[in-house]
């Protein structure tokens, strides 16, 4: 069943994350700059949004908005940086987000659940096959297998709405970028038994992602 995203929750999760990101922005630019990028990225937005795809459900729509900051942000600074450092600062904007987003964002609860050794896997899988339910074009879709020994979770990811909507933005190389973050989230936030290991992505040409969280 479509949980029914409205565009002001959408609206609402894009200027919060500006917001959780501009710490870092005027470190690395100055308070007067990063307002700028700011107010830049928030037009931009409004420019953008009539051909961003509406997820199915609230997770994938949270996915896809790290791809939308990232878009946002790169669109600002890939004319007066190399494109290297235009990917390390995405990359850094990125993490800053994310740590202030699972702060600030979810419950002690929540946060604690995904620490969990015992809950994160059960967790993972719940969230994703709800979103392999809704079928989206535009979203993810994944594949689950029982975990090899001396693994907590075992899935590849078969379709990835991330790439798709950069590939439409024409920067399908920033897909690769933002999928560092997958594993800055596993380092800080997932159990601290859990080691990420990914040999491919669908960015780099590959048929899937290989996400495969490892015993450490």
């Amino acid at each position: 069943m479509k949980e029914n995203i409205k565009q002001p929750e959408i609206d609402i999760s894009l200027h919060q994350g500006i917001e959780w990101g501009t710490l870092n922005l005027t470190e690395k630019f100055g308070q007067d700059k990063a307002s700028t990028i700011n107010q830049s990225m928030r037009e931009n937005y409004l420019k953008l949004k009539p051909s961003i795809p509406q997820m199915k459900t609230k997770f994938a729509q949270q996915l896809l908005m790290y791809a939308i900051r990232s878009f946002l942000l790169y669109k600002e600074i890939a004319n007066e940086k190399e494109q290297d450092d235009a990917f390390n600062i995405v990359i850094d904007y990125g993490k800053a987000v994310l740590d202030k987003e699972l702060i600030e964002g979810f419950s002690p609860i929540t946060r604690a659940m995904m620490k969990n050794r015992f809950l994160f896997p059960k967790i993972t899988r719940l969230i994703r096959e709800k979103m392999n339910r809704s079928n989206d074009p535009n979203g993810w879709q994944y594949d689950f297998f029982k975990p090899e020994k001396g693994h907590l979770l075992d899935f590849n990811v078969t379709r990835c709405g991330m790439l798709k909507f950069l590939t439409d933005q024409g920067v399908p190389e920033l897909t690769n970028v933002i999928c560092r973050l997958d594993f800055h989230m596993a380092e800080n936030f997932l159990p601290k038994c859990a080691k990420l290991v990914r040999t491919q992505t669908i960015a780099e040409g590959a048929e899937c992602c290989d996400f495969r969280y490892l015993k450490k």
